[in-house]
């Protein structure tokens, strides 16, 4: 059942320009979150870019299914702090948006966890989680959702 949602979520997606040539697993939790690498731009210490937030199959919010979500965020490479700028959500039947700004002001990074790991990736040039890269969003949302689906 999983994999037939999985693909109706593909087919619905498939009409949507939320693509990206390479998305690089970050970490797993409560969402699989996935580095859009060719969005990674760095201006001295400041790397900015933007993240894929997969969601489990049954995300709602205010009773509306979604797939996914961008995060875009600056992180100080030499300070170690992280600052969400926006988000964008990905519902299901692939419609964007809208862009949410986020005039919160940055925060240190944990020593472990997905702002740590994207640290890594973006400053450090690791690889934070030894998963396949994904193509497209549609396959990092099949990918995710095999990956935070319940195990029986």
């Amino acid at each position: 059942m999983t994999r037939f949602l999985a693909a109706c979520a593909v087919l619905a997606l498939s009409a949507t320009s939320a693509s990206a040539a390479v998305l690089r697993p970050v970490e797993v939790s409560r969402f699989a979150h996935f580095l859009d690498m060719d969005s990674v731009r760095r201006e001295g210490d400041a790397a900015h870019f933007r993240y894929l937030l997969v969601t489990p199959e049954t995300f709602e919010a205010a009773g509306e299914p979604f797939l996914a979500g961008w995060v875009h965020m600056t992180i100080d490479c030499a300070a170690r702090t992280a600052d969400l700028t926006a988000f964008q959500s990905i519902r299901v039947g692939g419609v964007e948006g809208p862009r949410t700004e986020d005039s919160q002001p940055g925060r240190p990074i944990a020593a472990e966890g997905r702002d740590a790991a994207l640290a890594a990736a973006v400053c450090d040039g690791k690889r934070p989680s030894p998963g396949p890269d994904a193509a497209s969003v549609e396959d990092a949302v099949i990918q995710g959702r095999v990956w935070l689906a319940p195990t029986p």
